[in-house]
């Protein structure tokens, strides 16, 4: 994720429980290079109960990529070549994860602070969709729950948080889903 190309971020789209994004990383399959290139890249649980596993797909990008036009509604993907798609289960056992996607309040939401005064922690609002041309958010948040190898009744519990540094979107409350102050 922290590969995203900011350019290519109109083509992100996500829900809850998958997030599928252009990068620009090295191939998992070793067959297929070492060098960086530009991917499509889809993290996602695959299966049923509590044999599910998080999934990496990725696919080479071989085209240019197609543009979000402001007058069109939706991106027109035809123009969009992809390689052949490789998969890798990355974890096993997965009884849950929960993608949140987090954006700073629009601007003319911040608080009034006299110029003396430090600046206010803003609160995030969270999504748990991500819509194309949606553009880059501020972070992404993944908390993925395993079953524990030796203890049936608990679960290991890890949390990535990714924050982007380059150019992202202003949040949209207009066009963006329903939303969730943290």
């Amino acid at each position: 994720l922290q590969c995203v190309i900011p350019g290519a971020a109109h083509l992100m789209e996500g829900d809850n429980r998958e997030v599928t994004f252009i990068a620009v990383v090295p191939p998992m399959e070793v067959e297929d290079g070492e060098g960086p290139r530009v991917m499509q890249i889809q993290y996602r649980l695959s299966g049923r109960g509590s044999g599910r596993s998080l999934v990496r797909e990725e696919r080479a990008v071989e085209s240019a990529m197609p543009l979000a036009n402001p007058g069109e509604e939706r991106i027109d993907r035809g123009r969009l070549k992809l390689g052949r798609e490789r998969s890798f289960d990355l974890a096993a056992d997965v009884s849950d994860i929960e993608i949140a996607y987090y954006w700073r309040p629009p601007r003319n939401e911040w608080p009034v602070r006299p110029p003396e005064e430090p600046p206010t922690p803003l609160e995030m609002i969270v999504e748990h969709e991500h819509r194309e041309k949606w553009g880059l958010p501020q972070g992404i948040r993944i908390p993925l729950k395993m079953r524990h190898p030796d203890r049936e009744r608990e679960t290991l519990d890890f949390t990535t948080f990714v924050a982007f540094r380059g150019p992202t979107a202003e949040y949209d409350r207009l066009n963006f889903g329903r939303t969730e102050k943290l």
